[in-house]
């Protein structure tokens, strides 16, 4: 017997001679060193022309619920008044660093107070104090809250004419609500 010879060419492989195939490299395309900056330089670029306003939006939010707070709180003041068909006298008071109300139903505070009560004429008041009569009314008309960050921004507890009922405005003038 003969040896046997490794076969050097075969139908397949001849075809496949005949055909050009390009070099097929296995690199997976991925993002460039360059690239990723430039990405991470946009993001930078608008999460800080974001930030500030997200800031500024969370302070505000901040004021409101504070407010918000107050008022709901001068309205139990109002329905405890009518309930015990007495006068009460609430007393508002700025402190150190938070805000003292105290009333029929004891006192409540609010520590990091952002606010700074005023008068209409926008001068600080260290304390002011809103009586509800036996019928919830009172003859506070308007107590004056400005931003401690913004002077520009006044909150405003209305209370009712007729009723009593506090109420929140935003603004320095009844036109702004």
């Amino acid at each position: 017997m003969e040896p046997s010879t490794p076969r050097t060419s075969s139908p397949s492989t001849a075809i496949f001679a005949a055909i050009d195939v390009p070099a097929v490299t296995l690199h997976r395309r991925a993002f460039t060193l360059l690239e990723l900056l430039a990405v991470l330089i946009v993001l930078a670029a608008v999460i800080g022309l974001v930030a500030p306003a997200m800031v500024r939006a969370s302070a505000r939010e901040t004021e409101r619920r504070q407010v918000a707070e107050l008022v709901s709180w001068l309205s139990l003041e109002r329905v405890e008044a009518m309930r015990r068909s007495t006068v009460v006298e609430v007393e508002l008071r700025l402190v150190r660093e938070g805000y003292i109300a105290s009333g029929s139903g004891g006192e409540r505070t609010w520590d990091d107070w952002r606010t700074i009560p005023i008068d209409e004429s926008r001068e600080p008041l260290g304390e002011s104090r809103v009586y509800f009569d036996a019928l919830g009314r009172t003859a506070t008309r308007t107590l004056w809250l400005q931003s401690a960050e913004e002077s520009d921004r006044i909150w405003r507890v209305e209370f009712d004419p007729i009723s009593g009922r506090p109420f929140l405005r935003t603004g320095a003038t009844t036109e702004d609500s």
